[in-house]
Parts: C-alpha cells; sequence; structure tokens
C-alpha cells in the first residue's frame, strides 16, 4: 500500500492507472478508508478529513476503533471479518469525530489483496441527515395519527351536534363526547346572559348542582375565561384565587374552558372539569377549541332555522289576527280572541288593549287576567300625553309599579296604536317573569299587531258612524203607505245575519193619476252608505219618472242612465217595477235583471212572468222590455230579492226557485198579510236561523170593488 502515491493540490503524476485510481480515491464525495488486519487505517481520502474532523495525517496510522463509537465496538471485530472473508459487506453503525460527538453511517465494505496484502477497503457515508428524515417521517406519521384520532372525534362531536335543530340536544350532545373523549368528569355549558353567565347544560357521571349557577363576569373559572376571552386551563382549580365553593364541594381539580362566539358575541363559557388533576395535551385542547368552533355553526343554523319557524309561526298568527278583526266590524266579537292569538304567538302571559276615554287610558280588552270593566289604566299617563312608539317599562317606574301591583307583570312592553296621526290605544304585552326579554322579532310583531287592531278600531268607529247614517237612510227608503187605493198588499224586509252592514234591497208603492199604482222592488249591489245612497236614487228617480211616463220599460231607460251617471259605473242594480191599472185589472211590467214575479192564481197555481231585460246601472245605452198581464180578482203578485232563493244551508245547498214555488202554493189559500211572513219563516228555517244576503218580500192584490162585493154577496 506504500506504493500508492499521495496527492496534493498541487502535485500531479503521470496519467497511470495508479494515477486516475488516486484522483479517484482522493475525491470521492464518501469517505474511503483503507484498513490493514490489524485494524490500523493505511489511507484515507479528503472526505475523511471534513468528516471527522482530523487531518489526513492524523487519520493515516490511526487505529480505526477511534472512530468508532463505544456502543459499536462489540461489533466492530466480527463486521471486520465478515468484510474480508466475503466478498463484501454493508452495515449501519455509529462514528465519532475529533469532538467527540458520534453520528450514524452506513458502511460499505469488502477484502482487498495488495502485493500480498490483505486489506479492507471501506466506503464510509455520513447518514445523519436521512436519520433525521427518517425520524421526521416518523414524527409526522406519528403527529397524523393523532390528527386522525382527534379528526375522528371532532367528525363524532359535529356530526352529533349536526344531527339535530333543537339547541338543548345540539349542546348536551356535544358535552357528552367530548367528556368521553377527554376523560372528563364534568361537561359544563354556561350562556352568557345579560353580564353574567348562567349554567344551561351540563353532562357529568354525578350530580353536581351546576345548573341554573350564576357568575358575574370574572368571578368562577367560567367568568374568568368570560371575561379573558381567550381559553383558559388550570392544573389545580382549589389553589387558585377564583375557587368558589362548588369546586371544593364537588373536589374539581383540573379545568379547561373555552369561550363561545356567536356572530361576534360571547354565546357562553364551555368547561370541561376532572376531580384529578390532569394535564391537558395541546392536541386535546385543539380538539375542544375546534368542536366548540363547529358547534357555535351548528348553533348559529339551529338559530336561524328556529328564528325562520319562529317568523313563520308569527306570520301566521298574524294572518289569523288580521283575519279575525277584520271580519267583524263589531271589535266585542273578535278582540279579545285577537289578544290571545298573538299573546300566545309572543309567548306572553298578559295582553291589554287600552283606548282613550275621557282623557284617560282605560283597559277594554284583556287575556290572561280579568280587569273590571273600563279599569283605569296606567293612571300616570294622560291620554293627551305624547307616548313613544315603542316603550319598555323599565324596573322601578311608575308605569312598572302598576303593573306589578295590578298584573303582575315582570317584563313588559306598550305599543301606541295610531289612526290618522292620532293615537287612540295602547297594547301591553306581559311576562309575569323577567327572565327573558321581548326580541326584535317579538316587537316587530307586536308593532304589526298593534297596527292592524288600529286599523280595525278605526274601521269599526267608521262604520259605526256610516251604519248609523245608512240605518236612518235604509229606514225612510223602506217605509210604505198605510194604504193605496185600489190595491192591497204586504211587506217584510230582513237584514242579513251574518253581516251588519246595510244592504242595499228595497220596495215602494205609491199611487199614479188614473186609478194606476206603481209598485217597485229592488237590490243595489253593494252595502253599506253608498249602497243606501244608491238606493234612494233609483227609487227616487223611478218615483219622478213614473208620473209623467206611463212605460215602465221608458221608466227603467231613462233610470239606467241615472244610474250610471250618479253611481259611476260598474254599480248596477236589478228591479222589477210594474204600473197596475186598478180600473183594467191589467199590469204592465219591466223585470230589469230581478227575480221574476210570481202569480198566485185563482185556481191554485203559481205562474212567474218572464219578461227579462238586463240590469240598470251596468251599460247606459241600453233599451228595456215590458211585458202586460191581467189579474183576476183574487190573484196575489209576489215580489222577493234574491236573497230568497240564493239562502244556503250549511251544506251549500240553496233554497232556490222550486222550493219557493211550493212554499207559495202551500200559501195560496193564506190571507195576504200571511204570504210574506210564511216565505220568510220557510227561509229561515231551511238555514237555520243564518241569512248570507238581505231579504225583502212584497205581496199585493187588486183590492175588492164594490161591485165584486156585491156579486160574492
Amino acid at each position: 500500500m506504500a506504493d500508492i502515491p499521495k496527492s496534493t493540490s498541487s502535485e500531479w503524476v503521470s496519467d497511470t492507472e495508479d494515477s486516475l485510481y488516486r484522483r479517484l480515491f482522493d475525491h470521492a464525495r464518501d469517505v474511503v478508508l483503507v484498513v490493514d488486519e490489524a485494524g490500523t487505517i493505511v489511507e484515507a481520502n479528503f472526505a475523511a478529513e471534513e468528516v471527522y474532523g482530523y487531518s489526513r495525517d492524523e487519520i493515516v496510522g490511526m487505529a480505526l476503533v477511534r472512530l468508532r463509537s463505544d456502543g459499536s465496538l462489540p461489533s466492530m471485530s466480527s463486521q471486520l471479518a465478515a468484510a474480508a472473508h466475503r466478498s463484501g459487506v454493508q452495515f449501519e453503525t455509529e462514528h465519532r469525530r475529533a469532538d467527540g460527538t458520534t453520528f450514524p453511517v452506513e458502511v460499505s465494505s469488502r477484502g482487498v489483496d495488495y502485493d500480498g496484502e490483505r486489506l479492507l477497503l471501506s466506503i464510509v457515508r455520513d447518514i445523519s441527515q436521512r436519520h433525521e428524515q427518517e425520524a421526521e417521517r416518523e414524527q409526522l406519521v406519528r403527529e397524523l395519527a393523532e390528527a386522525n384520532s382527534r379528526l375522528d372525534a371532532l367528525v363524532r362531536i359535529v356530526s352529533g351536534a349536526l344531527g339535530t335543530l333543537d339547541l338543548d340536544a345540539l349542546l348536551r350532545q356535544t358535552l357528552r363526547l367530548l367528556t368521553e373523549e377527554t376523560g372528563a368528569d364534568l361537561g359544563l355549558l354556561l350562556e352568557a346572559v345579560g353580564d353574567g353567565l348562567v349554567g344551561k347544560v351540563d353532562v357529568s357521571a354525578a350530580e353536581y348542582g351546576v345548573l341554573g349557577l350564576r357568575l358575574a363576569q370574572g368571578e368562577g373559572f367560567g367568568g374568568r375565561v368570560a371575561a379573558a376571552g381567550t381559553p383558559l386551563y388550570v392544573a389545580d382549580v382549589q389553589a387558585s384565587d377564583f375557587a368558589i365553593d362548588l369546586h371544593a364541594e364537588s373536589g374539581f381539580r383540573s379545568m379547561f374552558g373555552v369561550p363561545m362566539y356567536l356572530a361576534g358575541e360571547l354565546y357562553g363559557v364551555l368547561e370541561l372539569a376532572w376531580r384529578h388533576e390532569r394535564v391537558v395535551e395541546p392536541a386535546e385542547m385543539y380538539l375542544v377549541q375546534a368542536a366548540a368552533e363547529r358547534v357555535m355553526l351548528a348553533v348559529a343554523n339551529a338559530k336561524l332555522f328556529n328564528r325562520t319557524k319562529r317568523a313563520e309561526a308569527l306570520s301566521a298568527a298574524l294572518n289569523d289576527v288580521n283575519s279575525l278583526v277584520n271580519s267583524s266590524f263589531d271589535p266585542s266579537n273578535t278582540m279579545a280572541t285577537a289578544l290571545e292569538v298573538s299573546a300566545t304567538a309572543l309567548e306572553a302571559d298578559v295582553a291589554v288593549l287600552a283606548v282613550s276615554q275621557d282623557g284617560a287610558w282605560r283597559a277594554q280588552y284583556a287575556y290572561g287576567i280579568e280587569l273590571p270593566p273600563d279599569q283605569l289604566a296606567y293612571p300616570h299617563w294622560t291620554a293627551s300625553d305624547r307616548l313613544q312608539p315603542v316603550s319598555t317599562l323599565v324596573s322601578g317606574s311608575e308605569a312598572h309599579r302598576w303593573l306589578e301591583e295590578k298584573l303582575g307583570v315582570k317584563e313588559a312592553v306598550t305599543i301606541r296604536l295610531d289612526v290618522r296621526g292620532r293615537q287612540v290605544g295602547l297594547l301591553l304585552l306581559g311576562r309575569r317573569t323577567n327572565e327573558r326579554p321581548f326580541g326584535r322579532m317579538s316587537l316587530e310583531y307586536a308593532e304589526r299587531f298593534a297596527s292592524a287592531i288600529a286599523l280595525a278600531l278605526s274601521n269599526a268607529a267608521d262604520f259605526e258612524n256610516e251604519h248609523h247614517i245608512a240605518e236612518r237612510l235604509q229606514e225612510a227608503l223602506l217605509t210604505m203607505p198605510s194604504s193605496v187605493r185600489g190595491l192591497e198588499f204586504s211587506h217584510l224586509y230582513r237584514s242579513a245575519t251574518v253581516s251588519t252592514r246595510v244592504g242595499g234591497d228595497f220596495y215602494d208603492v205609491f199611487e199614479l193619476a188614473y186609478g194606476r199604482v206603481g209598485v217597485v222592488i229592488g237590490d243595489v249591489s253593494g252595502k253599506g252608505l253608498e249602497a243606501a245612497v244608491l238606493t234612494s236614487v233609483i227609487k227616487d228617480t223611478i218615483r219622478a219618472l213614473a208620473h209623467d211616463i206611463p212605460s215602465p220599460a221608458e221608466v227603467m231607460t231613462r233610470a239606467n242612465v241615472a244610474l250610471g251617471r250618479a253611481a259611476k259605473l260598474p254599480e248596477f242594480a236589478s228591479v222589477f217595477f210594474a204600473i197596475i191599472d186598478t180600473r183594467t185589472a191589467s199590469m204592465t211590467y219591466c223585470c230589469a235583471g230581478h227575480p221574476p214575479a210570481a202569480v198566485l192564481t185563482a185556481d191554485g197555481g203559481v205562474q212567474l212572468l218572464d219578461c227579462t231585460s238586463a240590469v240598470i246601472g251596468a251599460i247606459e245605452d241600453l233599451e228595456y222590455l215590458e211585458c202586460t198581464t191581467r189579474l183576476a180578482p183574487g190573484e196575489i203578485v209576489f215580489l222577493y230579492t234574491d236573497g230568497v232563493t240564493e239562502a244556503r244551508r250549511e251544506d251549500g245547498v240553496f233554497f232556490g226557485e222550486e222550493r219557493l214555488i211550493r212554499e207559495l202554493w202551500i200559501s195560496e189559500t193564506s190571507e195576504i198579510d200571511e204570504v210574506p211572513v210564511r216565505v220568510f219563516d220557510a227561509v229561515m228555517e231551511f238555514t237555520g236561523g243564518r241569512l248570507t244576503d238581505d231579504i225583502a218580500l212584497l205581496a199585493f192584490q187588486l183590492a175588492p170593488r164594490p161591485d165584486d162585493a156585491a156579486a160574492l154577496s
């Protein structure tokens, strides 16, 4: 080996095989060592200097054992023997640097013969980086396994939370899974209420009495977490300065808490507690925090769902209220029920509607409490005080004291009822506990409810005024003469029982010149004051025209034009108008869209007079037909409005024309005064006493003449 030339950075030898070998040897990237059978290094390349920290001169002649770590020495002789007697061997071991530090190496060795001497050629590779990478990979594998385990736990927790939209069930399921995963003895959710915390949901192996627990900000462990706004771990709560009686009584030691935020606001604090001292690993802390964050998303979804359902419920309740208050113009029929519907929807215990009377507020309708009639409400307010649209009654105020004393209410709001800029009432909604204030959605509903009530009260007041005027007008329109020469008649009028509005039915009998008599019956579309006014127009127009125009058809033509101008289409009316000539015992008539007149003949039959024209008031340019018939002595002409034939039973069946004819046939032998009464009684019996439209009935016949009476005698 001594013949192998040593090269330096400045010395080059001839380009021989030994020279090539030397260059490769010296400049190899891995360490190359040549060791004799005694274990002495007889040659080394430049890489050995860099790896071991010795100069090459120091390495050459050094015993190989000096480069081996203490732990690798026992296997060294066997490795050398294996390398010397085999074609080669590869193994990993540890070497030592000049500074004493050890490092892993991979050694490839084999025996070589050189000039009759047996040598060991070893290539040594520093595998520190590879070991580090393998260690990193192993650490990553361990961390990945832990992460997967945490992820599985998180998936179980979140899946459990997302499985329900019931907030209490959602939070209880989350706490249960967290306590199982961490081995905690207690899982607790403290909900943020006002400036403090209240124990809302707990999961534990024993009863610790934490539900309903109240803590101020900064008080106890949960209060400290809420005040800090960050997760908090304490190894021994008993030794801390925020321990409370509960901690001592329950024996809790280690605790971990996480603040929970919803839309940037503190929702509560999630706590885990152990009765023994326990180190909570960072991975567990991460799990609890991640679970809390994801549960908050589920809580947000649940709250959104609940808000949507509540909005739907409140909308349905408001529709019911609108239907109720608009179903009648008499508030006493519906207002109490409307208050009950709204109070139930808003989870209010008490609802009171006070109206302005004699300069004060008096409770007129109430739900959830019995009040004396016209109970003075809010004695500290007068009806002239301009109140806020929505007022929350603060504890300690005069209004609140009155509520507590009279109604037992702890939490309440009042909503002002305005009509045309004038406050006409106050709506009170109250709860007998003050645990939960009325929320924004509830107040919005209450305002809309108050608007509906205000409109109903306004409509009722307007209707009352209109109804009074219309009733007086209708009474005048239905006034009939006590007698008319040459004609006997009877009449009957009844308003619908399911509506308090004045209808448009009317009739009239009046004398004309030359022994003639005008008879009219009609029905104006619509109801109320407008219908009464149009009725007056029609009745007075027909009366006026009939004195100058002998033709009923011409009278209807003129009346049609007059009604069209007065009513401003599409108001219209059906009218039957007849002129009876008592001298000739004839009747000329025009039926303008009205039910046909019925004649009860002397032989016991019933004949309908068919001579139909269009209603008046719908189209101005119309011509009307008239027909003439003779009236025999004793024959009765019966006129009626469609409230008779269109009267219905509860099953929807109409009274109808055929049933009317049967009743008239039965009435044929009756006196004329009995005919309208018998028909009306039949209709009421058929409908069970319930009318959906007004009814006007008129029966007439020629009065017996003196010669007829003589003939009869």
